[in-house]
């Protein structure tokens, strides 16, 4: 019987699966999935609507798409950049895109929205937070850990239904009753999912290469 070869298993987890979670991230930032949530004074009914992201039209949808765009860069570049040595600074710069750009992508939504400004807002902030730690060689391990955070985050805002995954439409009424709509964007969850998990491996990977060559 053969033995489980746990280093093994984790050279491919650290050098394969972030390129894995980054392809799941791309895809899904040109899909849009939306669970509608009518609500008829207390009387629900859903729909679900699937399509392609309109990415040029004032969606800020674009800024997001970059971000991701961004981490297979930071995949290719920062191994190279991170062993150099330099008067100041640990080359690691570049980790601020992915996630920083992500969080201007949250921000900008729950402005444009109107909703949840204090949890939307905040969500964006700490993805800002994760992702400046990230550039430094010092903190860049309790890095994964708190994408894990935010992905489980995450989660609970679309299940509540609060920014920065679920937008209200103006209610509006239909005969005599009030109607409201809720979108539950399914698509933008699944995407930060894949986005924040190859982050966060990718980061594994170098504080485990930053204790390597001590």
């Amino acid at each position: 019987m053969k033995t489980i070869n746990v280093e093994k298993i984790k050279k491919i987890w650290l050098n394969v699966f972030p390129f894995i979670f980054w392809l799941g991230a791309f895809v899904l930032s040109f899909t849009e999935y939306v669970v509608v949530q009518l609500d008829y004074n207390g009387t629900y009914k859903y729909k679900k609507k699937f399509g392609f992201t309109d990415l040029f039209s004032g969606n800020p949808q674009i800024i997001a798409l970059l971000g991701v765009i961004l981490m297979l860069v930071c995949l290719l570049v920062i191994p190279k950049t991170m062993l150099k040595k330099r008067k100041s600074g640990d080359g690691l710069g570049l980790m601020f895109m992915p996630l920083g750009l992500l969080g201007i992508f949250h921000i900008l939504c729950t402005i444009e929205n109107d909703k949840d400004l204090e949890i939307g807002i905040i969500f964006g902030v700490i993805l800002f937070i994760v992702s400046a730690l990230a550039t430094f060689k010092k903190y860049i391990k309790y890095v994964n850990f708190l994408c894990i955070i935010m992905i489980l985050a995450g989660f609970f805002t679309l299940l509540a239904g609060f920014m920065p995954y679920c937008f209200n439409k103006i209610p509006f009424l239909v005969g005599e009753q009030v109607a409201f709509t809720k979108y539950f964007y399914v698509s933008y969850f699944s995407r930060d999912v894949f986005l924040l998990l190859s982050f966060g491996t990718f980061c594994d990977k170098i504080s485990t290469k930053y204790s390597e060559i001590k």
